[in-house]
């Protein structure tokens, strides 16, 4: 940053830094700095409502999550954030808008169903729960295949891989 201070790109990745490391103050700031240079920079709004969000300021996040989605409404993963902060503020039924575009736009995702059968169970829909919760399960099931396949297709020599596979 000290070569290119403008770089919105840089602030983004070290507030994501931050934040895996809990120090999520410190992130807020590089993603207000990202959006202070870029104010069309959707991922640096998702990001710092993800901030927000973990220091529990859930109504904060909401509003970077709205602009996030205005600039880039094909982003399944910030209607899913949405949708969280939503939850956290027991606002189920608003939560199962978002988990429901986010599914829309992204049916493979297995944390999108499973909090959307969270939010209904909150609404004693619990049938529907029911069902998201299976689906889930599936599509985590899935995935855990098709990484192991991946990683055996990165290591063909290893035989014994492949014949721990169920």
């Amino acid at each position: 940053m000290r070569i290119n201070p403008e770089f919105a790109e840089a602030y983004v990745n070290r507030g994501l830094a931050e934040a895996v490391l809990d120090r999520r103050k410190d992130a807020l700031a590089d993603f207000d700095a990202a959006i202070r240079i870029n104010q069309s920079y959707a991922e640096a709004y998702n990001n710092r409502g993800n901030a927000k969000a973990g220091l529990e300021r859930y109504q904060d996040a909401l509003a970077d999550y709205d602009k996030a989605i205005e600039l880039s409404p094909v982003r399944a993963d910030f209607y899913y954030n949405r949708g969280n902060a939503k939850a956290e503020l027991e606002q189920y039924q608003d939560a199962l808008a978002d988990y429901d575009k986010a599914i829309e736009l992204s049916p493979e995702d297995f944390a999108y169903f499973f909090s959307r059968g969270e939010a209904k169970k909150m609404l004693r829909r619990h049938t529907a729960a029911s069902e998201d919760f299976k689906r889930a399960l599936t599509l985590a099931q899935e995935q855990r295949l098709t990484e192991r396949l991946q990683r055996i297709s990165r290591e063909p020599d290893d035989l014994r891989v492949a014949d721990a596979i169920p």
